[in-house]
C-alpha cells in the first residue's frame, strides 16, 4: 500500500510538470455533490491531470492521475486513481490497452483492458473492455467491466458527450450513465465544464448514487476541444474499483 501511495504521489507531481515534457495533456479541477439515499450530500473535490507524448513511430502513451476527496458530516475520505495507456491512432480511430489502479485506506485495485475509439465528422464514439482485480483485508476479489460512451461537436470548442458502463466484482454489480457538457473560449487554454453521473449499485443493499459536478480544465498542446480529443491526452481506460465502492465506504 505505501509503493503505490508513492507511486500515486509521483504521477500527481508527474502531471503538474507535464507541460515540460509531453506532447500535449490538460490539468484539472473541480467541486461536485453526490447525493446518497441516507445522511447529508458528499462533497466531492478532485484534482488531477493527463498527459500524452509519442514514444515510437505511430505509438503514443498517457499516462493520468486523479487525487479525490469525499467529505460527509466532518468525515473524510482520500483515495487516488491512477492511468497508463499504449496506443496508436490515426485520423480516423484510436486503439489501444491501458492499465489502472485505485490507492485507498486498507486496499487496492488494478485493472487492464483494450481500448479504442472511431471519429466521425462531429462525433467521436468510444469504448473498452477491461478486467478488474482487487485486494482488501487479504483477500482477492476478480470481475470485468464494460463502456461506450459519445462526444458530439457542435463547434470545436463545444462539446456534449453520454456515457455507459457495467461492471461486476464477484457479487458486487455496477451500471452508469453519465452526461456531460464542455465549452472553451476560443483564444483561452482554459474551459469549463459540467457533469451529471448516475450509479445503480447492486452491493451492500441496492441503491442509486446521483452526482453533479463543475470544473475548470487547462489544455496544453492542442487548441480546441476537438482536437485535444482526437490527438490529445483523451483516452479514458475502463471502470475501476473507486466506481463500485466510494458510495458504501464513506
Amino acid at each position: 500500500m505505501k509503493t503505490l501511495l508513492t507511486a500515486s504521489a509521483a504521477a500527481v507531481a508527474l502531471f503538474a510538470a507535464a507541460p515540460a515534457f509531453a506532447g500535449s495533456g490538460q490539468l484539472d479541477a473541480s467541486y461536485g455533490q453526490i447525493e446518497v439515499p441516507y445522511g447529508d450530500n458528499i462533497d466531492a473535490l478532485s484534482i488531477g491531470g493527463a498527459a500524452t507524448t509519442e514514444i515510437a513511430s505511430g505509438w503514443n502513451i498517457q499516462g493520468d492521475a486523479t487525487v479525490k476527496r469525499l467529505s460527509q458530516d466532518g468525515d473524510a475520505f482520500q483515495y487516488t486513481d491512477a492511468g497508463l495507456h499504449l496506443f496508436t491512432r490515426n485520423d480516423a480511430w484510436t486503439a489501444g490497452v491501458y492499465a489502472d489502479t485505485t490507492d485507498m485506506s486498507m486496499m487496492s485495485a488494478w485493472g487492464l483492458g483494450v481500448e479504442g475509439a472511431y471519429n466521425f465528422d462531429k462525433v467521436t464514439v468510444d469504448g473498452s473492455l477491461g478486467y478488474n482485480t482487487i485486494e482488501v483485508f487479504g483477500t482477492d476479489l476478480d470481475g470485468w467491466n464494460v463502456t461506450a460512451g459519445a462526444t458530439y461537436f457542435v463547434t470545436d470548442n463545444l462539446a456534449f458527450g453520454a456515457d455507459l458502463g457495467r461492471m461486476e466484482v464477484e457479487d458486487m454489480e455496477l451500471n452508469t450513465w453519465t452526461l456531460s457538457g464542455e465549452w472553451k473560449p476560443e483564444a483561452s487554454p482554459v474551459s469549463f465544464y459540467a457533469e451529471y453521473n448516475e450509479k445503480q449499485l447492486e452491493t451492500f443493499g441496492d441503491f442509486d448514487v446521483n452526482t453533479w459536478t463543475l470544473g475548470v480544465r487547462w489544455t496544453f498542446g492542442a487548441d480546441s476541444l476537438k482536437s485535444r480529443e482526437r490527438s490529445g491526452a483523451s483516452l479514458k481506460g475502463g471502470l475501476n474499483f473507486s466506481d463500485i465502492l466510494f458510495a458504501p465506504v464513506i
